[in-house]
């Protein structure tokens, strides 16, 4: 083979393990950033379902269904508020919640970050293969209209109590998941 023959193939070459690197790395060329890291939806939800309905003041509150609890700080809403909370049965920890208005009117978002709290400790959740503990090992997520973990929430495990939490600033479903 000439030099001339050789050029083309190399280039092409050389374009494919680029394209690769950058695929495999989240890049995607100037200006793109990659997507949050890929979570996996923890087998270990609750045996039975439960919910919970309750109207809150302004001054805030809390609503507990089952193993999922929702903290309202005060000021987070500004007139009487109904919250529902449900958590299905199910091999997934799985949290809808829901607020309205004394009007009627759906409540999305809040003037101060919810607290959501999962008790996962009762429900044979694994333990962190390495550390036995599940510390960095579970965290709260927004479900995706796929039904899979789509955004992290953020917040901690409360160490020794088997719960975590997370700050919700406006109402989905959540999930927990590794990742």
């Amino acid at each position: 083979m000439n030099g001339a023959k050789r050029r083309p193939i190399l280039l092409l070459l050389a374009l494919g393990v680029a394209t690769g690197c950058a695929a495999a790395t989240g890049g995607g060329g100037p200006g793109t950033r990659p997507g949050p890291p890929a979570a996996v939806a923890v087998n270990c939800g609750p045996n039975a379902a439960a919910s919970a309905d309750i109207v809150l003041p302004p001054t805030g509150g809390t609503i507990t269904a089952g193993d999922a609890t929702l903290e309202v700080p005060p000021g987070a809403v500004t007139g009487p508020t109904r919250f529902h909370l449900v958590v299905p049965a199910g091999r997934q920890f799985l949290v809808r919640a829901s607020a309205m208005t004394a009007n009627g009117s759906a409540v999305d978002e809040f003037n101060a970050p919810l607290t959501l709290t999962l008790h996962y400790g009762q429900h044979g959740c694994p333990r962190h293969p390495t550390t036995g503990s599940p510390k960095e090992y579970y965290s709260i997520w927004e479900v995706g209209t796929d039904g899979k973990p789509a955004k992290p929430l953020g917040g901690a495990d409360i160490t020794g109590k088997a719960e975590i939490q997370g700050l919700v600033g406006h109402f989905s479903g959540f999930i927990l998941a590794q990742g």
